[in-house]
C-alpha cells in the first residue's frame, strides 16, 4: 500500500461513518418525503460532502443532524450542497453543539417557483455608492444604478422585486439595520460557521426575499419553510424518522443502551390505547434523546419532536412518556 493511502485512510473520521451507517438506515424515511425531482441517496450524499467542508457539522448530536436532513428532505432541498438552496450550521446550544438547517437565498426562490404563479423573483444588494431611489404608493418607483468605478462601499439597503403571473410586480426593501436585527434574532449567528457570517450578502437577500414572499401565492414547501424559519420548529413537525439497521451496528447499540437505561428508571404513566405506530428502531432516537437531554429546553425538543410522531396509545408512546417524566425529576423541573 502507498504512503498517499495509507494517509487518506489515516484521514477518514469514525464519526463520519457512524453517520453513514445511521443515513443508510434512515434512507427509507427520506425516500419517502423527498420530491420526484432529488433522491434519497442525492441528499445523504451532498450532506456527507458538508461534513467534509465543515468538519465542526461532525461535533454536533447525530440527532440534530439527521432532523436537518429530513427538515431539506421534505422541502426538496439540497442541505449544505453547492447550490446554496440551504444550509448545515453547527452551534452551541447549551453548551451542547447541534445541527441547524437555514434555508437560503436561492432555496427561497426555489419554492416560490412552485406555486405555478410566480414568473421571477430578484434580490439585489444596495451599496453606499450607489445610486438608489425607492418610493411607495399607487405608484411604485424603484431605479438603482449600481457603483461601478471601484469598491461600491458598505451593504445599506436590500430590496427584492417579485413578477407575478397577471399582475404588477411586487417590490420590498430593508434597510441595512432592519436586516441586522433579524440577524440578532438567528439561534446560529453566533457560530463562525454560520451563512450570516460566511454569505451575508446571501443571507441579506434572503431576509428580503422572505419577507417579501408573506405576499405572494405560497406553495406548500414554501408556507411551510417560512414557518420554520420564524419559530425553529423541531424537526417532528415535518416529519417521522424512521431508521432500519444491523443489529450489530455500534450506532445502534449505543442508542439501545441508552434507551434501555431510560426505560430502567421509567416512571409508570397511564396511556390510552391507539393504532398501530412507528417500528421498534425509529422510536430508538427518541428515547435515546429523552435519556440524554441535559436541560430542560433539550427535555422540550426531545418531547415535541416524539408528540409529533408518535400517536397516543400507540406502541412504543407509554415508554416515551415514562422516559420524559423521569428525566424531568431527574432535572428537577416541576
Amino acid at each position: 500500500m502507498s504512503t498517499q493511502a495509507s494517509t487518506a485512510m489515516a484521514k477518514v473520521d469514525p464519526r463520519q461513518d457512524s453517520l453513514k451507517k445511521l443515513f443508510e438506515g434512515a434512507k427509507g424515511a427520506i425516500a419517502q418525503v423527498v420530491p420526484r425531482h432529488l433522491t434519497a441517496d442525492r441528499i445523504l450524499k451532498v450532506t456527507l460532502s458538508a461534513t467534509s467542508r465543515t468538519p465542526k457539522l461532525l461535533e454536533c448530536t447525530q440527532m440534530s443532524i439527521l432532523q436537518s436532513v429530513m427538515q431539506a428532505a421534505q422541502l426538496g432541498l439540497e442541505p449544505g450542497g453547492p447550490l446554496g438552496h440551504a444550509y448545515l450550521v453547527p452551534f452551541k446550544n447549551k453548551g451542547v453543539m447541534e445541527c441547524s438547517m437555514i434555508v437560503g437565498y436561492k432555496g427561497l426562490i426555489d419554492l416560490a417557483r412552485r406555486s405555478g404563479q410566480i414568473d421571477s423573483i430578484e434580490a439585489r444588494i444596495v451599496c453606499e455608492r450607489d445610486k438608489f431611489k425607492i418610493s411607495y404608493g399607487l405608484i411604485q418607483v424603484l431605479e438603482h444604478e449600481p457603483f461601478m468605478d471601484g469598491h461600491p462601499g458598505k451593504i445599506v439597503a436590500v430590496y427584492a422585486i417579485a413578477r407575478i403571473k397577471n399582475s404588477l410586480p411586487q417590490v420590498e426593501m430593508m434597510t441595512r439595520d432592519q436586516v441586522d436585527e433579524i440577524k440578532a434574532m438567528s439561534k446560529t449567528a453566533g457560530s463562525p460557521d454560520s451563512p450570516w457570517n460566511l454569505h451575508f450578502d446571501e443571507m441579506a437577500r434572503k431576509t428580503v426575499v422572505r419577507r417579501i414572499c408573506k405576499y405572494l401565492p405560497l406553495s406548500v414547501e414554501l408556507a411551510t419553510a417560512l414557518e420554520a424559519d420564524e419559530t425553529e420548529l423541531d424537526a417532528g413537525a415535518f416529519a417521522t424518522i424512521q431508521v432500519e439497521s444491523a443489529p450489530d451496528d455500534p450506532l445502534v447499540k449505543d442508542l439501545k443502551a441508552k434507551a434501555e437505561a431510560g426505560r430502567r428508571n421509567a416512571i409508570p404513566v397511564p396511556a390510552e390505547s391507539a393504532p398501530v405506530g412507528p417500528t421498534p428502531d425509529s422510536l430508538l432516537i427518541y428515547e435515546a434523546a429523552l435519556s440524554e437531554a441535559e436541560n430542560p429546553e433539550q427535555l422540550q425538543a426531545a418531547r415535541d419532536s416524539y408528540h409529533a410522531a408518535v400517536n397516543l396509545g400507540a406502541p412504543g408512546r407509554d415508554n416515551l412518556d415514562r422516559i420524559w417524566v423521569r428525566r424531568k425529576h431527574e432535572l428537577g423541573i416541576n
